[in-house]
């Protein structure tokens, strides 16, 4: 036994220095007042070593894409991997997963599992991530492992912005001239742009029915294109969308309703013996 060490007053902790991992201990208590000594109690315990850095780190991520539903909101997910620390580690209990954002000094997250594999969700897309392990037992977390870089996917990009267009009419048809800007968040590289049309017939006030949707089309540009041009057919209506994709496509901008109207040959409204005709020219 070593040389007994003394408390003061009610104190009821106390520190052991110069212990050695991985070895066996037996810790006796007894109390002591002015009438003597009280009864010994004893424990023996077993300082675990600190366990070693596990080994062979992986980072994989879960998707090629991490934009999913078209969200600019959509995050990517990574599946971590590692081998068991080598050497003498104590039972271990689980693993600390490790990782931040960025180059140096991010803020760190901590997931926590039993095996040799983990999940990693709600990552930035289209950003750098550093990854470490570490094992633990009941005493000690371990030495973190080397770092795994992982670079995750491109996410979704936002709706394109300050969505316009300008008429320009001849003689058979007219000419809507669009334009926008590009997404105030990319979340990676915009591969094109998707421009949707959305085709009504022209309702001149006195009609009683509603606009009769004939169809939505779509076409399809590269990034270093902020404009497209359409031609607008005899009494149509054009409203127009925008959306950016990168890995997949993004949500559309809101609607551009009704910016390109070409009134030629216009429906007639007729009113005979209270039935309703439409004629158009």
């Amino acid at each position: 036994m070593g040389t007994p060490q003394t408390t003061v007053g009610n104190q009821t902790m106390y520190v052991l220095n110069g212990i050695t991992a991985g070895s066996t201990y037996i810790i006796q208590v007894w109390g002591v007042t002015s009438a003597g000594a009280g009864e010994i109690e004893t424990k023996t315990i077993v300082i675990q070593p600190i366990p070693n850095p596990p080994t062979s780190v992986d980072v994989i991520n879960a998707r090629r894409c991490a934009c999913v539903t078209g969200d600019v909101t959509d995050k990517a997910t990574a599946t971590v991997t590692w081998d068991a620390p080598e050497g003498d580690n104590g039972d271990v209990m689980g693993y600390h997963i490790y990782y931040f954002r960025g180059e140096t000094g991010g803020q760190r997250e901590t997931v926590t599992t039993g095996g040799l594999t983990g999940q990693l969700e709600n990552l930035e897309p289209d950003s750098k991530y550093t990854v470490t392990v570490a094992a633990y037992n009941s005493i000690f977390t371990g030495t973190e492992s080397d770092p795994a870089i992982v670079y995750t996917p491109d996410g979704c990009p936002s709706p394109p912005t300050n969505l316009n267009a300008v008429k320009s009419s001849n003689t058979s048809a007219v000419s809507c001239t669009i334009t926008w800007n590009a997404p105030a968040v990319t979340n990676g590289d915009l591969t094109n742009y998707k421009i949707l049309y959305r085709w009504t017939w022209n309702q001149v006030p006195e009609y009683p029915s509603e606009n009769e949707i004939e169809s939505i089309t779509s076409d399809t540009v590269m990034i270093d294109t902020m404009t497209m041009t359409k031609e607008v057919g005899p009494n149509k209506k054009l409203s127009v969308r925008v959306a950016a994709s990168t890995c997949y496509e993004g949500e559309p901008s809101e609607e551009l309703e009704f910016i390109c109207i070409n009134p030629a040959t216009g429906r007639i409204f007729l009113s005979v013996h209270n039935a309703h005709w439409f004629i158009v020219k």
